[in-house]
């Protein structure tokens, strides 16, 4: 997705989940596609954003 102000398209994230022991996920590079960032800016998310991200302090979440 390049334009920040457009949704993705349903192919788009219907491409990005994947199916993980039975469960559907969607893997931080098809997070990263659909929001227009790079994989390590991504992550990189979380920390500088940590109210936000309640269970971030949570070792087990991240």
């Amino acid at each position: 997705m390049t334009n920040p102000n457009t949704l993705p398209s349903m192919h788009e994230v219907q491409s990005a989940i994947h199916r993980v022991r039975c469960i559907r996920r969607v893997l931080a590079e098809g997070l990263a596609r659909i929001s227009g960032k790079s994989v390590s800016a991504f992550h990189q998310t979380p920390s500088r954003n940590t109210n936000l991200f309640d269970d971030y302090s949570n070792p087990a979440m991240r």
